[in-house]
């Protein structure tokens, strides 16, 4: 037996009773349209939320492409400054390999070949000094 046929001679002798059994209808109905509210409610919550985690969705992806274009920024830097500090290298070596030969070949002129490199360095470092980072 299930409960509904369990309290269906409840439910008729309150219906036939009039007064009590009367007021069950607009019970019911208040209590579906409460339910159809809070139904309603909820759905609206949901909706809200979706929104506000589609709108955070966007933020985030729009952030992370601004990161990668900062990161691919930094790395086109570095790259442009790895590339200076290897020539500069190539040409200390340059430079020394050439002071050596000149030391071999001339050895009475090394005094004044090294005078005119140090002046070199000296206005290669103030122009380099000069330009912008």
């Amino acid at each position: 037996m299930t409960w509904a046929a369990s309290y269906l001679p409840h439910v008729v002798a309150l219906v036939g009773a009039g007064g009590f059994g009367a007021s069950l209808k607009p019970t019911f109905d208040f209590i579906l349209r409460r339910r159809e509210r809070s139904d309603t409610v909820a759905l609206e919550l949901v909706q809200r939320l979706q929104a506000r985690i589609d709108g955070l969705e966007l933020a985030g992806a729009a952030e992370r492409l601004s990161c990668a274009q900062q990161v691919e920024h930094q790395r086109e830097l570095y790259e442009a400054k790895l590339s200076q500090l290897r020539h500069e290298l190539a040409n200390y070596r340059t430079e020394n390999q050439m002071l050596l030969m000149v030391l071999e070949l001339a050895p009475e002129k090394s005094a004044l070949i090294l005078a005119r490199m140090r002046q070199e360095r000296v206005a290669i470092a103030g122009s380099t000094e000069a330009e912008p980072a």
